[in-house]
């Protein structure tokens, strides 16, 4: 069975991270990044680095205004995914458990220590996260309540979309994410 090296992940999600943001600032020094995440799927098969900026979104979409598709991760973007060459071997070490040695080897649910390892990667793409926003890589006081950091989950269902919110709500200054939940909420009061 394929394996992860849980003791050097963290640091290594880490420098790629850091990574890939440094270069896709250093190629778009003149936008305004308001997301920057990590994206996997429902069994934590997937790394992908994601941001977002006002001028992407408004090229690609028409608006800078903030309708709810502003926050979602668009797998179209140019973004999605710049700098993923700094994640690579992350994303090929928790891919294993989709394809090891060329076999098809998708962990299922029932599958011995699946919940464990989702759990883990889990927990280590937000610490990731967290760590870079304790140095103060995304900035401080105003210029860090520009930007909403995010693990995002692939055709989440309610229950990953919930913990999904809660991660950013931990990792976040509230005005960061203030935008997205007042867009939310509007949306639920629409639906009832």
């Amino acid at each position: 069975m394929p394996t992860i090296d849980y003791d050097s992940f963290q640091k290594r999600l880490v420098s790629g991270l850091r990574a890939a943001w440094q270069k896709v600032r250093a190629q778009r020094p003149s936008e305004t990044f308001y997301m920057f995440g990590v994206e996997t799927d429902s069994d934590a098969t997937v790394l992908t680095p994601f941001c977002n900026t006002e001028e992407q979104f408004a090229a690609e979409h028409g608006t800078p205004e903030y309708p709810i598709e502003k926050w979602a991760v668009d797998q179209d973007s140019q973004l999605y995914g710049a700098g993923a060459e700094h994640t690579a071997e992350l994303q090929q070490e928790v891919n294993q458990f989709v394809m090891a040695d060329g076999q098809f080897v998708f962990v299922k649910q029932s599958d011995p220590g699946y919940a464990e390892r989702k759990a883990r990667l889990m927990q280590i793409f937000e610490r990731a996260l967290a760590e870079l926003d304790a140095e103060g890589f995304f900035g401080r006081g105003d210029e860090r309540r520009k930007v909403a950091l995010s693990v995002e989950i692939v055709d989440a269902d309610e229950d990953e979309w919930n913990t999904m919110i809660e991660i950013m709500k931990r990792l976040n200054p509230p005005e960061s994410i203030e935008p997205l939940l007042r867009l939310l909420e509007a949306q639920e009061a629409e639906e009832e």
